[in-house]
């Protein structure tokens, strides 16, 4: 009798993360493209290419535009992720390339990610939400996720400060453009497999971004190995690497100490593993 009060009582508890958290948890680009994805499937077009990394790749890359000129593309996709960090490109890339047999693969550089940082989980949580393999979703945890952070992992905790807008919530997820993979964002808006389009980039400010300083002492190391890794699991996979890093105003290249340093570095390091590089933001004509 008492098991059973018990089990009830985890079975009652479970059900009221689930609905909590679904009414809490904010309506996320993964949703469309989701959507999109599966639709390919019923059609047949399994996807040949990638393009992954942070929110500057989803801003930056339309990956119909690759699979119409591309010859041997049939479809493409953009798994750019706000603030996606190398480990969690990794892994969310390691989850891909169990599911897909890609052609290509395109890895968005951006040298801030190579740095020391304070630690931010939103944004590990918000690719690990993607990982579709068990077995892969618990190594990303095990290898990057502390366990005081675990907590995280109950939407009701994670999105504890967005009680107030549970109505818009629900009534955006309940809505018919929702349910047909239309999004109805106002800033950043979803419209292609992957891709955003931003409608306000910086308003009335300047064309600045202020980086943060880049010196080949300052990187994390450790962070360096997955990118080393990412290159042995596109090869192991038969996967084409492509590292890009994508454009920024001219004001900003300037504005950032060791750039062209940082650009170098990167050109002679991926040389060296056979891997093109290309940093969009010197191309000429």
């Amino acid at each position: 009798s008492n098991f059973k009060k018990v089990l009830l009582l985890a079975v009652l508890l479970i059900l009221f993360e689930q609905v909590l958290g679904y009414a809490l948890e904010p309506v996320t680009f993964q949703h469309y493209l989701d959507m999109e994805l599966r639709q390919k499937g019923t059609e047949n077009k399994q996807p040949d290419m990638v393009f992954i990394g942070n929110s500057r790749v989803s801003t930056t890359f339309i990956p119909s535009v690759f699979s119409d000129r591309i010859e041997g593309v049939s479809c493409a996709f953009n798994a750019g992720t706000g603030s996606q960090g190398i480990e969690g490109t990794y892994y969310y890339l390691k989850d891909i390339l169990n599911q897909y047999n890609l052609k290509y693969v395109v890895f968005g550089l951006d040298y801030q990610t190579f740095l020391p940082e304070e630690r931010v989980p939103t944004r590990d949580l918000l690719v690990l939400k993607r990982i579709r393999s068990p077995l892969i979703r618990a190594a990303f945890i095990g290898d990057v996720f502390e366990p005081s952070e675990y907590i995280y992992f109950l939407k009701s905790y994670q999105y504890r400060g967005k009680i107030g807008k549970v109505g818009s919530n629900l009534k955006k997820k309940l809505s018919l453009e929702y349910r047909q993979g239309i999004d109805t964002g106002e800033n950043t808006v979803y419209e292609d497999l992957g891709f955003t389009r931003e409608r306000e980039v910086f308003g009335s400010k300047a064309g600045i971004y202020l980086s943060e300083p880049w010196t080949e002492e300052a990187m994390d190391r450790d962070k360096l190995a997955y990118l080393d890794r990412i290159v042995t699991l596109c090869r192991e996979k038969g996967a084409e690497l492509y590292v890009v890093s994508t454009p920024l105003t001219i004001s900003t290249v300037y504005a950032t100490p060791g750039y062209g340093a940082c650009t170098q570095f990167f050109q002679e390091y991926l040389e060296e593993r056979g891997v093109a590089y290309d940093n969009l933001n010197l191309m000429k004509e």
